[in-house]
């Protein structure tokens, strides 16, 4: 036997000499894999034997040996080579971050099946790229109300929510994606989400939501005088998209608040609103078409930097801004509006471009 620093080799004389550091104990490796030394009177041995193993052996009469940890494993072998790298896979979503992580149709139904949206405060929705779509398409259906309770719903990999068939309702039918009562706390949101909303009369896309980021919306009314909307009564929304075609009427943004660098695009028969009774707009772009009139900023307030094209088809009322009010550095948008700041009362109007056509 050896003491482990390669110091004088150990013996029955050295230990009961007393002159350790500790003269209750003392430590040493053992070249001898397959048996233990004997047990010495009022020393306690702890030996490690070249295989790895620690055993303890007490004094004598005291008890039996036992081991407090196993051998080493063996050296590793050296790898073999490398194979092919496989594709990407997509974005992992750790379950433990949320309470419920929704990756299939079968599961999204459960879901909303539930008031409580199954007790869940927060929710992932998992895409797989584009083609999976998270679909709602019974009958005369009121869309997905969210429960107040929910704070946080974030998607994934090009998560979309597909809502066709919705029958719109003050009460029980607000839009394709919507709460009746936002949370209490101030910590929820909704983020990188892809929605589509299809009505035969009033198509609704986010209705009364907040802290919106990376959102994307399309809305369609299908029948003739019908409507549609993407963004509805909803604030604190940053490089959200939209863009909305209905007969009737096609807003983009309507009734909402605080956006940052958003994106509207919208079509219709009659009159089309990218951003419509709105406030406090920054880089916010609006491109609309309307048959009747085209409103890209209509009735809005406190915009900086905004660029907005309206088009009127028949009737020369395309504006690009029309009636707002607190107009700062705002510009004509990539093509021209059939007039530019000229539509409605437009007051505090400072650094903007302007373009009649």
């Amino acid at each position: 036997m050896t003491f482990q620093d390669n110091f004088t080799p150990l013996n029955a004389a050295n230990l009961n000499q007393g002159n350790w550091r500790d003269d209750k104990s003392v430590s040493y490796v053992s070249l001898d894999n397959n048996n233990l030394p004997a047990a010495i009177s009022g020393k306690t041995q702890i030996v490690t034997k070249q295989n790895g193993e620690i055993w303890t052996i007490p004094p004598s009469g005291t008890g039996s040996a036992f081991k407090l940890s196993e051998g080493q494993t063996g050296p590793q072998g050296s790898p073999g080579p490398q194979g092919s790298q496989g594709p990407q896979g997509a974005p992992g979503v750790s379950d433990a971050i949320y309470d419920i992580a929704i990756r299939t149709q079968t599961q999204f139904e459960q879901l909303i099946a539930s008031p409580t949206w199954l007790n869940a405060k927060s929710v992932a929705f998992i895409g797989d790229g584009g083609t999976l779509m998270f679909t709602l398409s019974t009958t005369n259906n009121g869309g997905v109300k969210i429960p107040q309770t929910v704070k946080q719903i974030h998607g994934y990999n090009s998560a979309k929510i597909v809502v066709t068939n919705f029958l719109y309702n003050s009460s029980t039918a607000k839009g394709g994606l919507w709460y009746n009562t936002l949370p209490a706390a101030s910590d929820y949101s909704i983020s990188d989400l892809i929605l589509s909303c299809t009505a035969n009369t009033a198509a609704y896309g986010f209705y009364n939501c907040a802290r919106l980021t990376n959102c994307t919306v399309s809305v369609t009314g299908n029948a003739y005088n019908s409507s549609a909307c993407g963004f509805y009564n909803c604030t604190r929304l940053t490089n959200c998209a939209s863009s909305s075609i209905a007969s009737g009427g096609a807003d983009s943004f309507n009734s909402c608040s605080q956006l940052i660098n958003c994106t509207a695009n919208d079509y219709s028969d009659g009159f089309s609103q990218s951003y419509a009774n709105c406030k406090q707009l920054i880089n916010c772009t609006g491109n609309c078409t309307g048959d009747s009139g085209g409103y890209a900023f209509k009735s809005c307030e406190q915009l900086t930097n905004c660029a907005g094209t309206g088009i009127g088809n028949y009737y020369n009322n395309g504006y690009g801004f029309y009636s707002c009010v607190w107009v700062n550095g705002c510009k004509q948008g990539a093509s021209a509006s059939t007039n530019g700041f000229t539509g409605g009362t437009m007051r505090n109007v400072d650094n903007a471009t302007v373009v009649a056509i």
